[in-house]
């Protein structure tokens, strides 16, 4: 039998886990150092472009160009022009040319209404600035093809011996859920694949949470007919199969969203927006009562929740932080991590915590699952340096002491 030593150190810089495809890569490159003159793009043609960029869910900073080469040949540009250029940079992480250029629209438009709102913006672009400069020592590394592709990988779940990774993807018309699995002494991921059995239909379905084994997964569904639940499904030989749907307490006639397991298995957290809550969806936990039954859910209240979103409960590797998304809480803009934990008598949580940048940025960031290594976790950001839209990254914090075996 192998002996196996307890190691302990403070940083490890894991390349084969930051390595994109270079084919990829390089058509990615070619494709944006295409300048708009080459393009043969009228000014009208070049607008219309912009637009469309801004406008998109996940690629406003690639409407810089555009209006930049708009700028060069008009010598100016429109007063509209100006506030979306300026939102443009505040994505591409510009802050500095977001803010002046900002400070230009407030200073052309005229309307009472789009001015205060453009004050608020101006505010927030300020406020992000500053937040970016207190980064946090963390690293994130970019999964590689064998995970990520042009198109967007999201809500990304691990189990807690990091073996079996779960994330949804829109690689045709809906979003489907994928799966890759690694051996525990190995440090890349297999190619991912389709979740078999059950799990995947003509709907959207988006990855809520997976139990820390790895052997159940949680399933977002958002069907046309109108019903987002919560569905369990069992991983089987070749993929998931539904195993329970949770019954009339944790799904209901609205919409239930992310969720997670306690440690210990007998809770179940997630979140909806049925009514009674703070607003929006809010974070619920429910206890087993039975094999087959979950008790009535109750509300974490406002220390959690707010007039705003919050969705995609996890913990940390021992239990002890509840990490979730907030669109309240003084985020950055849309969707941010938030940790929080229980006060000394375990009555109360405390204060909810961002994250920090780089994990929270200008789009939105909705989960991060955690391994059993603290230093270690799992998230879906929208980088410059990604193979386009969001992609799964590995999140390292630098801090943490790295405690692992070697065989």
């Amino acid at each position: 039998m192998k002996k196996c030593r307890f190691i302990s150190a403070f940083f490890i810089t894991i390349k084969s886990f930051s390595q994109p495809d270079k084919k990829n890569s390089t058509n990615k490159k070619s494709e944006e150092n295409l300048s708009v003159a080459e393009q043969n793009l009228s000014i009208a043609d070049c607008r219309k472009i912009a637009y469309d960029f801004v406008m998109s869910e996940d690629a406003k900073e690639k409407s810089i160009r555009y209006f930049e080469y708009i700028l060069k040949q008009e010598k100016k540009l429109e007063t509209k022009d100006i506030g979306s250029l300026a939102k443009a940079y505040y994505f591409d992480n510009q802050f500095t040319k977001a803010i002046n250029f900002q400070t230009q629209y407030i200073d052309l438009v005229a309307n009472g209404k789009l001015k205060r709102e453009a004050k608020k913006q101006l505010e927030l672009y300020i406020r992000v600035k500053k937040y970016a400069t207190n980064s946090k020592n963390i690293q994130l590394i970019n999964l590689g093809s064998k995970i990520n592709s042009k198109y967007a990988e999201t809500n990304p779940a691990v189990s807690i011996k990091e073996n079996i990774l779960v994330y949804s993807s829109k690689r045709n018309e809906n979003y489907n859920i994928y799966i890759s699995e690694k051996k525990p002494n190995k440090t890349s991921w297999k190619k991912s694949k389709l979740a078999g059995g059950t799990v995947n239909t003509s709907d959207d379905e988006f990855v809520a949470g997976l139990s820390d084994d790895g052997k159940f997964l949680l399933v977002h569904y958002n069907e046309n007919s109108g019903f987002e639940d919560i569905i369990m499904n069992r991983k089987v030989k070749g993929g998931f199969r539904e195993a329970d749907n949770f019954g009339v307490n944790i799904n209901s006639v609205y919409k239930e969203e992310g969720a997670c397991f306690s440690k210990s298995g007998d809770t179940l957290f997630f979140a909806s927006n049925r009514i009674g809550g703070f607003g929006g969806l809010d974070l619920y936990y429910s206890l087993k009562i039975s094999d087959e039954s979950w008790g009535e859910p109750v509300n974490m209240g406002p220390d959690i929740n707010t007039l705003f979103d919050e969705n995609y409960p996890s913990f940390n590797n021992d239990g002890s932080k509840l990490y979730f998304a907030s669109k309240g809480h003084n985020s950055i803009g849309g969707y941010d991590i938030f940790y929080s934990k229980k006060n000394n008598t375990g009555e109360k949580w405390i204060t909810p915590q961002s994250i920090g940048w780089p994990i929270n940025n200008a789009y939105d960031n909705k989960s991060i699952w955690f391994t059993n290594n603290p230093r270690y976790a799992y998230t879906s950001s929208n980088m410059k340096q990604g193979m386009g839209s969001y992609d799964i990254y590995k999140v390292v914090f630098l801090d943490k002491e790295a405690d692992f075996f070697i065989c």
